[in-house]
């Protein structure tokens, strides 16, 4: 924790040389306690400064196979997350982040940021987009306002819901009923997962019969 707080300082001051040589002295340490959550903490904070799109992609796929085989589903989605931002094609990435946060719970904040980047890169004419959109505003819904990345969710939770009404020719005055009528309709949730697991395909990084359990413990 020390180490890769000093590390955080060196990369603060633009010294990512000695930022890059503390992070891999925390990993190493946690690396020899066996301790998951520091190798993905130590992973995550080099990837951040890594040049390299590959390296740093590398890197949070290690970080989401050892939080997969330590049954730390809510941190998983949160690298999941990352990894989408930083890989050249991330929806892959957050189709399985949004998949997993269907099966446990996680914060709202991330659910939301999640969709927004999903619903962003699948466009509104696509067909989960509107589920995308309808998960990400009642998770937005449940972030409080007082909170300060309060717009930062729900801006472009709704900003999905515009576009879809603008390509479906829905008027600027019927916009709020149209949403509340929408709002009010069921997601069918196996036709949903069904469609995310085809943007998954075969990139899956950790195994779906296991979600929910913990660690030393069978799916």
């Amino acid at each position: 924790m020390a180490l890769r707080r000093l590390g955080e300082i060196a990369a603060e001051g633009k010294d990512f040389d000695e930022a890059k040589r503390l992070y891999k002295e925390s990993l190493e340490i946690s690396k020899r306690a066996d301790y998951s959550r520091g190798m993905v903490a130590a992973l995550s904070s080099m990837a951040q400064i890594e040049e390299s799109r590959n390296e740093a992609v590398a890197m949070l796929k290690e970080s989401a196979h050892l939080l997969a085989e330590s049954c730390l589903w809510p941190d998983l989605v949160t690298i999941l997350y990352n990894l989408g931002c930083k890989a050249g094609v991330g929806v892959p990435y957050w189709a399985q982040a949004l998949w997993l946060a269907g099966k446990v719970k996680v914060a709202p904040m991330r659910v939301a940021l999640v969709c927004g980047y999903l619903g962003v890169a699948l466009g509104p004419k696509h067909i989960l987009t509107r589920g995308v959109a309808g998960i990400a505003i009642r998770a937005a819904r449940n972030v409080p306002e007082t909170d300060p990345h309060f717009e930062e969710v729900m801006r472009p939770s709704m900003g999905h819901w515009f576009k879809i009404a603008v390509c479906e020719g829905v008027r600027q005055e019927e916009f709020e009923a149209w949403l509340g009528a929408e709002m009010q309709k069921p997601l069918d949730r196996a036709a949903f997962e069904a469609g995310l697991e085809q943007l998954i395909g075969d990139t899956w990084l950790f195994d779906r019969t296991k979600v929910g359990a913990t660690k030393g413990q069978g799916a």
